[in-house]
């Protein structure tokens, strides 16, 4: 087993990973149908400008991007329900309410099974992080080297789709020398005391989907607790800070996650 692979599958345990499924969450492509043409010489002159008219007419059905992908979450479905850096907020609330339609390579970027199709549709924006995968290792976990904690230092991390009590999750791991060291988001809210209660939140982040956004020219996580953990469909901007009494070059274990801002759907769920 390579190296990468031990890394990977120690991370993994520590997620109490035992698969993913194989539902592909692609969405279904759209059946099309043309109506009957009309002969030139038997339509009469109504029959043609209606045929022109309904032509050019918008059609109904899921908008779209120009390239033909579904946009899955349309333009301003979020409201900024708490904010602890107005400028950071104001950034990602316009990011994540830009109309969404995912890359046709977003599926490689993960496992495809539920939680990635959550992670997708309330995270995905077009500031996401884009996921590499290493060609030569079919189990090795999508990740980037990027300056993550925003410290000036590059860090090499892994985005890793595993199970926690039976639930799908989606977590995010810094690899170094060592190994692959695990994120936690559960305690972000102690972090910013100022935020509205929210009940249970310590579980509601740790059963959770995650993503990396670049906003602001910096790197901070989107989570999202599952929506059979919250069905209020809240996201939560996460950035990190040092710890009291650590210095430079600092590792992962260094930082403390704290909420940054908290998003909710701008419509109840029945409209939607």
């Amino acid at each position: 087993m390579s190296a990468m692979r031990v890394l990977l599958a120690a991370a993994t345990l520590l997620l109490s990973a035992c698969g993913a499924p194989t539902d592909s969450g692609r969405a279904p492509a759209a059946e099309s149908s043309a109506p009957d043409a009309v002969s030139p010489e038997a339509a009469s002159p109504e029959t043609i400008a209606a045929a022109e008219e309904e032509a050019t007419a918008p059609t109904a059905g899921p908008a779209s991007q120009a390239d033909g992908a579904q946009i899955l979450r349309p333009a301003n479905f979020y409201r900024l329900d708490w904010e602890d850096n107005a400028s950071l907020c104001a950034a990602a609330l316009a990011s994540l309410n830009q109309p969404f339609a995912p890359s046709p390579s977003a599926d490689a970027d993960g496992a495809g099974d539920y939680a990635s199709i959550q992670a997708r549709d309330a995270l995905g924006s077009a500031d996401n992080l884009r996921w590499t995968l290493d060609a030569g290792d079919s189990e090795a976990a999508p990740s980037a080297i990027i300056d993550y904690f925003n410290d000036g230092v590059s860090h090499h991390v892994v985005r890793l789709f595993g199970k926690l009590s039976g639930s799908s999750i989606i977590g995010l791991g810094v690899k170094d020398a060592a190994g692959v060291s695990m994120l936690s988001f559960g305690h972000a809210g102690l972090a910013s005391p100022a935020m509205p209660k929210v009940d249970d939140l310590h579980t509601k982040l740790t059963y959770s989907v995650s993503d990396v956004i670049a906003l602001a020219g910096g790197y901070y996580t989107l989570v999202a607790p599952l929506q059979d953990i919250d069905a209020s469909g809240r996201v939560f901007l996460i950035s990190w800070r040092a710890k009291d009494g650590t210095a430079a070059l600092r590792g992962a274990g260094d930082y403390y996650p704290a909420v940054s801002c908290v998003l909710s759907p701008a419509a109840p769920a029945e409209s939607r």
